[in-house]
């Protein structure tokens, strides 16, 4: 579709009343996961005596690298930011579980994306770790910024 027709495609749907994500659904030049990770914030992620072996898609689930030890700040650089004072942030967390639709990450690998993407969770049980896992978040890979390598 060229420019002029996808002006008068957008135009009809602005008649519609969509929300965004019904607009979306719409969109056919866009290569998303067909679940919508914004619809889950501030939900309680519980399995009830299941573990997390899996996801799905291009998902991931990934655990914070940059809180201070009580994971009440941001570590930027040694300085210790509390998680009340920023807004609108960059994250670090290393990937935990990867779907197999990602294409430019893996597990281990540490990923760079903004704060307010993807779903958080805490207490999480995934398998292969004997304990739940705290500070954790699911999101989509084409959220991330891209992969960060530790410096020597």
């Amino acid at each position: 579709m060229d420019s002029k027709q996808q002006k008068q495609y957008d135009a009809k749907l602005d008649t519609l009343g969509l929300t965004e994500s019904q607009r979306d659904a719409f969109d056919h030049s866009a290569k998303r996961s067909l679940i919508d990770l914004e619809n889950y914030k501030g939900d309680d992620f519980s399995l009830n005596g299941y573990k997390l072996s899996k996801v799905m898609d291009d998902f991931v689930l990934a655990q914070f690298v940059d809180l201070s030890d009580d994971g009440t700040a941001i570590n930027r650089n040694g300085i210790l930011i509390p998680l009340a004072q920023v807004q609108r942030t960059w994250r670090l967390a290393r990937v935990i579980l990867a779907g197999p639709n990602c294409k430019s990450v893996k597990v281990g690998d540490v990923v760079c994306f903004p704060d307010d993407k993807g779903v958080k969770v805490s207490n999480i049980t995934v398998a292969g770790f004997d304990d739940p896992l705290k500070d954790c978040l699911f999101l989509n890979e084409e959220r991330f910024f891209g992969v960060c390598d530790q410096l020597d």
